[in-house]
């Protein structure tokens, strides 16, 4: 394709065999990674099994891709050059109604938010007014999740700033030969996610009396690149031998290190799962099994588009029988969906799209199925979006559910109700 969305390689693999940027991380093992006190902090995922809304627990399986964060900041005419287009304003006050409603009404707890480095931390110097004033108003979203005890995977990825390495903005892996400009790149990302998440544990007013630090611990999912697999190397290639499991796993530790050296324990950690995996090299099954043997650590994490739940449980069955033992039953399926066919989104020979009757049937079978591999579900998105400029074809068509403020559908309503919640529309 030729724009840039937030989203998932392995939705666009299966629809058609063209370029498809999106987000996923690379690693080459180097001195300064701590990978014992790393499996110290990933195997604590108890907290994970019962998370609880605000008046009643509740174990919260099946979640949603939301990148409210980004929507939000759109809404504020906060710039970012190259970031995703398959998102919409969204003002604070939609986010919150929809959230109460999923959380309170409907029994969704998980959620993941994408956030682009670039966004993240545009400028070098950490304190930079510019930086600060973009850190206030994502937490302001975070703060929200924290208010109502859902969790977030927070996840990252392109564009990246250019203080961060000296490569292109979405082309930003270096060869494999190439250690030192690897080096930059890592300790970069690495450095200035562990100042976020310590800046977020710190007490702020506008928290709204939320224990930051305690929800960090208990419900923030740390996710360092989003589908590391698939990112371009720095000739633009795609897909690259670059972006390999041994840095994906490099990463990850030098992120454990860096919060360890802002003071970060065991007590205080968020929780760790490995970068998301889109299976853009071929084969997810060999490359965890090599992140896994690199030293990498946190739950297993994968990425699967489709309308068939029997060939997602295949795969989701290859990759138990390669992770580790403490890890079976625990997998993290961060994307999934099925789009629903418009006149933008054609069925034609594609395996990611299907009617109204096809996506019910999938959205069932899969909260149904996966209970027992899988820690969380998450699809993608609540409801399709209302803006289709620049044309996002099958892009506008995901979501459990039809367009903002349009009562549920079928689906929807089918959905919501097997997790518990009433299926009712709260208009937002």
């Amino acid at each position: 394709m030729n724009r840039k969305h937030i989203g998932s390689y392995a939705y666009v693999n299966v629809i058609v065999q063209c370029l498809y940027i999106v987000w996923n991380c690379n690693i080459y093992l180097s001195s300064g990674g701590s990978n014992n006190s790393n499996n110290n902090y990933i195997n604590n995922v108890s907290k994970l099994l019962l998370l609880t809304s605000k008046n009643q627990e509740q174990q919260y399986f099946a979640g949603l891709n939301e990148p409210w964060i980004m929507e939000y900041l759109m809404e504020l005419n906060i710039p970012c050059a190259a970031c995703p287009t398959n998102i919409q304003k969204r003002t604070i006050e939609e986010i919150s109604c929809r959230l109460n409603d999923m959380v309170l009404n409907q029994r969704v707890g998980v959620f993941r938010e994408i956030l682009p480095f670039a966004l993240l931390q545009p400028y070098k110097s950490f304190n930079n007014s510019e930086n600060v004033q973009v850190r206030k108003e994502m937490r302001k979203i975070l703060s929200l999740y924290a208010q109502v005890n859902a969790s977030v995977i927070l996840s990252f990825d392109r564009p990246i700033p250019t203080w961060m390495g000296p490569s292109s903005s979405w082309c930003p892996i270096p060869p494999l030969s190439n250690h030192s400009a690897w080096n930059q790149l890592r300790n970069s990302i690495s450095s200035s996610l562990a100042n976020f998440i310590y800046w977020l544990s710190s007490p702020n007013d506008n928290d709204y009396g939320i224990d930051m630090k305690k929800w960090i611990h208990t419900h923030l999912i740390l996710e360092p690149w989003n589908e590391f697999d698939a990112v371009m190397d720095t000739n633009c290639k795609f897909p690259s031998n670059a972006p390999s499991a041994s840095r994906a796993a490099d990463l990850h530790s030098h992120i454990v290190f860096a919060l360890e050296k802002l003071g970060f324990t065991k007590s205080t950690m968020p929780i760790h799962i490995s970068p998301s995996i889109s299976g853009a090299q071929g084969s997810w099954v060999t490359y965890i099994s090599d992140y896994y043997n690199a030293g990498g650590g946190g739950l297993p994490n994968i990425h699967w588009y489709g309308c068939n739940a029997s060939h997602l449980e295949e795969k989701v069955k290859q990759v138990e029988k390669i992770i580790p033992k403490e890890y079976i039953g625990k997998l993290v399926l961060g994307e999934t969906g099925c789009s629903r066919v418009t006149k933008e989104c054609k069925s034609i020979n594609s395996t990611t799209v299907g009617t109204e009757s096809t996506r019910q049937t999938f959205f069932m079978d899969v909260t149904k199925s996966l209970r027992k591999s899988c820690i969380f579900v998450l699809f993608w998105r609540v409801m399709e979006l209302t803006n289709n400029k620049p044309p996002l074809g099958c892009e506008a068509s995901f979501g459990i559910t039809t367009a903002n403020n349009v009562a549920y559908d079928k689906a929807g309503t089918s959905f919501f109700q097997l997790l518990g919640g009433t299926g009712l529309n709260q208009s937002c």
